[in-house]
């Protein structure tokens, strides 16, 4: 199953190796199953978005209406955005015990681009378990 995650990114899951393709223009990472030793799926809420959350902060100092409006929007726009989206990755970890972090990409709950990463993550499951790999994450 090859799985497109957008902005070039890239998860292929095949019966000899694991790919991911990193970039648009770079070099695709192939790992053979033979080498694999561990698998974990991290799925997270996109917590940098929290940042937004100085504005409100400073929104309690503002001199002004407009301003203090603006920075309790931009704190609430923080929250949604953290409750709503989430970051995906995956790590691999190879025989000689070095783990490739593979950053999967951030998607809205519910999307067309989050329901390719629940495909690819069941693909993977059952990849894994037929091959005796540990595969550790939420649902695991």
């Amino acid at each position: 199953m090859a799985v497109d995650l957008g902005n070039g990114r890239g998860l292929s899951v095949g019966a000899e190796k694991l790919t991911f393709q990193g970039r648009a223009r770079g070099s695709p990472v192939g790992v053979a199953w033979i080498r694999v030793r561990g698998l974990e799926w991290r799925a997270r809420p996109y917590l940098e978005a929290l940042g937004l959350l100085a504005f409100a902060v400073l929104g309690f100092w503002a001199p002004e209406f407009p301003l203090r409006l603006m920075g309790f929007l931009a704190g609430g726009m923080g929250l949604l955005l953290a409750a709503l989206y989430r970051h995906h990755g995956l790590t691999v970890v190879v025989e000689d015990g070095v783990r490739l972090q593979w950053p999967l990409g951030m998607a809205l709950r519910g999307s067309s681009r989050e329901a390719r990463l629940v495909a690819a993550r069941a693909v993977l499951t059952e990849a894994a378990r037929n091959r005796g790999i540990p595969l550790s994450g939420p649902d695991a």
